[in-house]
């Protein structure tokens, strides 16, 4: 009996050491499922604040984005403002030649029919004036001056 009590309490021993072998691996292994956790938690934060700080940047670039379509309006309205008032100044060009030429061609005109009238009209052109045609022009000039100072 002694000796079936004693492989009782070997088998017994060697159960319990089994047990605590398992004890301990058991224990080992949920250390290192504990730490996996801990480690999936962070990067579970880590993720959460990548996103929260990409959520921001998305909504400060649909911001600009916003901004820049408003600044792009503004200028594509500047730009066509622009050509309007170059066609009109192209235009007013365009017209301010012809009356100049419509001039010249009555200037021409003129100096043809009137040449000494002409010269004394346009003495400021550098139109050669002789002694007798200055005279006339001293008048003309006194003459407009007291008519501008009455």
């Amino acid at each position: 009996m002694q000796e079936e009590q004693g492989r009782e309490r070997s088998r017994m021993e060697t159960l319990v050491t089994n047990l605590q072998t398992e004890n301990r691996e058991l224990k080992d292994i949920l250390c290192l499922k504990e730490r996996e956790i801990r480690e999936l938690k962070d990067m579970q934060e880590e993720q959460g604040r990548e996103r929260s700080r990409m959520e921001t940047e998305v909504t400060n670039l649909h911001a600009e984005n916003s901004e820049m379509k408003d600044i792009l309006c503004l200028k594509e309205r500047e730009i066509r403002e622009l050509k309007d008032r170059l066609e009109e100044g192209a235009r007013k060009i365009r017209e301010l030649r012809a009356e100049v030429r419509e001039m010249e061609e009555q200037l021409t005109q003129a100096e043809v029919t009137f040449p000494l009238e002409v010269k004394r009209k346009y003495k400021y052109t550098g139109i050669e004036v002789t002694p007798g045609q200055r005279e006339m022009q001293d008048v003309d000039a006194i003459s407009t001056t007291m008519k501008r100072d009455r």
